[in-house]
């Protein structure tokens, strides 16, 4: 009898914890429904599946405004590619920008790669000023990491930081590509890298012509003396550590690139590497991946995906 009591009792206590719950819900649904209107509620409602963001830009190595990043900022700002370059080339005071630089491309280069998420209500200037501020405190955090610092000033080393990247599709080699560079704007020579004639003319190719390299811009490193009035493209971690230290190699002043091995070769005598370079296009030429003076991504078609 007294087992059946206490199996009676059990029932009644889940019967009232039930009811009261339900009367928690009915009063929560009463008390919504008195103090919000019909117009709050649907907010109310609504604001649950506002998106945080107002969309996502990704920045890779090698990367480049007008190419790559201007479009992606166009979509996720909702703004015409005037609009984008207008801001993009207002002032803003950083070590990384050099005072020259008026237009848009004064922020070539200086967006670490990576990947962004763009809070609902941020406007492109906010986001701007924000990421040279991390762009900043990146320099600053490799400038730690490195085995000594050159005496570059920081846009240069930006600027040369640019060209390795370009260069180096292989995605290794960046100490070995910046001392060529930093050897030769020591030594007052001509850096002649086909990257900024390149980046000069708008577009890319596996060869250039003769024609291409002695076009008349502040970026084309065959026509102007030292280096080019800016960054050329957006720069990893790997390329500005090595071009913010001391050169490694003194003794290198000429490389290229073989697209068919996917490998960098170095040289200190020019004639071997005049030789070798010549060998190596003619076996392009007899086994073509593309056309020889097609324009092309070079990223896209000879980049590797698996740094070294």
């Amino acid at each position: 009898m007294k087992h059946k009591t206490k199996n009676i009792l059990l029932v009644l206590v889940f019967v009232s914890i039930l009811a009261l719950g339900f009367r928690i819900i009915t009063d929560h649904e009463l008390f919504t429904k008195k103090f919000f209107s019909e117009a709050d509620l649907q907010t109310i409602e609504t604001e649950k599946d506002v998106p945080k963001f107002r969309g996502m830009l990704e920045v890779k190595e090698g990367e480049m405004l007008e190419r790559d990043i201007i479009p992606q900022l166009c979509q996720v700002f909702d703004l015409t590619e005037q609009d984008v370059k207008d801001l993009l080339e207002r002032p803003i005071t950083s070590n990384l920008i050099h005072e020259k630089l008026t237009d848009f491309r004064r922020l070539e280069g200086v967006i670490p790669p990576g990947t962004y998420d763009v809070p609902v209500g941020e406007s492109l200037d906010h986001w701007i000023e924000r990421i040279v501020i991390e762009a900043e405190k990146r320099y600053t955090t490799l400038l730690a990491q490195a085995d000594g610092i050159n005496t570059l000033k920081p846009y240069e080393q930006l600027i040369i930081a640019s060209i390795v990247e370009a260069e180096c599709l292989a995605k290794k080699q960046y100490t070995e590509t910046a001392a060529v560079f930093l050897n030769r704007f020591a030594d007052q020579s001509a850096l002649q890298s086909c990257v900024t004639a390149e980046y000069a003319l708008g577009f890319q190719r596996a060869f250039l012509y003769e024609e291409d390299i002695i076009v008349q811009d502040p970026y084309n490193t065959y026509v102007v003396n030292g280096l080019p009035l800016g960054p050329i493209c957006s720069v990893g971690d790997q390329s500005l550590l090595a071009a913010i230290q001391p050169s490694q190699y003194p003794l290198l002043y000429y490389f290229f690139y073989d697209y068919l091995q996917n490998e960098m070769f170095f040289y200190s005598d020019y004639t071997a590497f005049a030789t070798e370079a010549a060998e190596s296009k003619e076996r392009f030429i007899a086994n073509p991946p593309v056309e020889l003076y097609q324009k092309i991504n070079k990223q896209i078609l000879f980049g590797s995906s698996n740094p070294q």
